[in-house]
């Protein structure tokens, strides 16, 4: 899983947080199914949902950018590249 490797510790208070639901009590039974499901999903590394199907990796590995920001870096939005500038029509 994807997010299991990026934020490991974010999806872990995610679940710590649907297991103190769970133990309130105060649900609906289809909600606790549905978290006890996730629960299990999780449980088998979500095996069935893939972080990126294969069908679908269409870029080799060493032709990817990625860009990662941290909420506290400054960031460029650029904004002079957001105005659309008409092509003269030869």
């Amino acid at each position: 899983c994807a997010l299991q490797q990026l934020s490991p510790q974010g999806l872990h208070a995610i679940f710590e947080r649907f297991r103190g639901v769970l133990h309130e009590g105060s649900i609906d039974k289809r909600v606790q199914y549905m978290i006890e499901g996730l629960f299990a999903v999780r449980k088998t590394n979500f095996a069935e949902f893939p972080a990126l199907e294969p069908e679908l990796d269409l870029v080799d590995a060493d032709d990817q950018i990625t860009h990662e920001i941290s909420l506290d870096d400054p960031i460029d939005p650029e904004a002079g590249l957001d105005i659309f500038h008409m092509d003269p029509i030869d």
